[in-house]
């Protein structure tokens, strides 16, 4: 009875048998041959490398980056005139309202040619009572007046 009991393989193994075909030997791996190299009377040149071309949107970029460097440069330059302009007229006494008058090319002559005509206001400092410079003294008819009156009671 033991012997009629076959022992069980476990599951997932299996035993090569032994009656199959015996397996034939892995053949190797063939690499692809090449095809021989001969020389040509005119071999073909290769081919020139372009240059890669950059994308449209940085050309886009580059043309705003130099427009506005044009545009800060009109600018410094539009404010140098004008500070120039404001320096020469107060160097020569011409007031803010004809500093536009002064020409880029010609300034200083400009500036001196007007200085000519402009006439200096008196600034309003220092002008809060009596004008020293005025002829008229009030006190002076009441001093009078009072002479008048007491002259008469003069002892000396």
């Amino acid at each position: 009875m033991a012997d009629d009991i076959e022992p069980k393989e476990p599951e997932g193994e299996t035993k090569p048998e032994d009656d199959k075909a015996p397996e034939k030997p892995q053949e190797p791996a063939q690499e692809p041959v090449a095809p021989p190299v001969t020389k040509d009377a005119n071999p073909t040149p290769p081919a020139p490398e372009v240059p890669a071309q950059p994308p449209a949107d940085a050309n886009a970029a580059v043309a705003e980056a130099t427009k506005e460097a044009a545009d800060a440069k009109a600018k410094a330059e539009r404010l140098e005139l004008e500070l120039n302009r404001e320096r020469t007229a107060r160097k020569h006494g011409i007031p803010d309202e004809l500093m536009g008058m002064l020409r880029a090319d010609s300034m200083e002559a400009d500036a001196k040619a007007l200085s000519r005509y402009v006439t200096a206001t008196s600034s309003a400092l220092g002008s809060g009572g009596l004008d020293p410079t005025d002829a008229d003294d009030p006190t002076a008819a009441g001093e009078a007046l009072a002479n008048k009156l007491f002259a008469k009671n003069r002892i000396f």
